[in-house]
């Protein structure tokens, strides 16, 4: 009897859909170093930045990738705020402010878009597996502080930060509604307002938290030349 291919892998991808909506085997949240493959786990997390659908799956039940994908979140942001406060003699201002308020925007991302989902549209997935394969993208925020590295030496180079937080941002957020879409079943149109529900929230908790814990110097700067030409008209 002659076995085609494709009906295989369909099968194979329906029966991993089904594995996913387990809880047991996808939602237990542990973390543990013990046992972990770094360089696989790396070349998983490529996987996934180039949309492997399978990959996804595999590591959205993996438990020990909750543990990898927090550490692609942190370090990066840990690295980079480092590096910025070495640059500046140890001085945390309005820069070091942005990358640490950058270390838990992630975080608050991916958990403001599983609440939207499920409470708004009717979504069917769990936090532990969308924050797995989410943070995963993440390990291509290690161009952050390799960019801020190449500026320190060259500051000509620092004008690449900006393209590089704009391709990491973008697809990050290619990956969150590839995954969104498969975990949570959700439409298109409903994953995409989704997305943009979950921005605007934490873009604005960001926002306020930046301002009230480092506040941008050039802002103050201009709202006291302000009041001062105000008291001499």
């Amino acid at each position: 009897m002659s076995h085609d291919p494709e009906q295989h892998e369909q099968a194979h991808e329906h029966e991993q859909h089904a594995h996913m909506g387990t809880p047991a085997a996808t939602s237990k949240f542990t973390l543990s170093f013990h046992g972990i493959d770094w360089q696989k786990e790396v070349m998983n997390a490529i996987e996934i930045l180039k949309l492997n659908k399978t990959k996804m799956h595999e590591v959205a039940k993996d438990e020990k990738a909750t543990t990898v994908g927090m550490t692609f979140i942190i370090v990066p942001q840990i690295l980079a705020i480092i590096i910025s406060m070495i640059m500046v003699g140890g001085y945390v201002g309005y820069a070091q402010g942005t990358y640490i308020i950058q270390l838990i925007t992630p975080f608050l991302f991916i958990y403001a878009l599983h609440v939207i989902a499920v409470k708004f549209f009717q979504g069917k997935g769990d936090l532990i597996p969308l924050f797995r394969v989410i943070s995963y993208a993440s390990v291509i925020s290690i161009l952050v502080p390799v960019v801020l590295l190449l500026g320190w030496i060259s500051w000509g180079l620092m004008g690449l930060m900006s393209l590089v937080l704009l391709v990491v941002g973008v697809w990050q957020l290619i990956v969150a509604y590839t995954i969104l879409t498969e975990t949570h079943h959700m439409t298109s149109q409903n994953t995409i307002i989704t997305m943009v529900i979950a921005i605007v929230v934490v873009g604005i908790i960001m926002y306020l938290l930046q301002r009230l814990l480092f506040p941008n110097p050039w802002e103050e700067m201009a709202s006291k030349l302000n009041d001062y030409t105000r008291y001499f008209r």
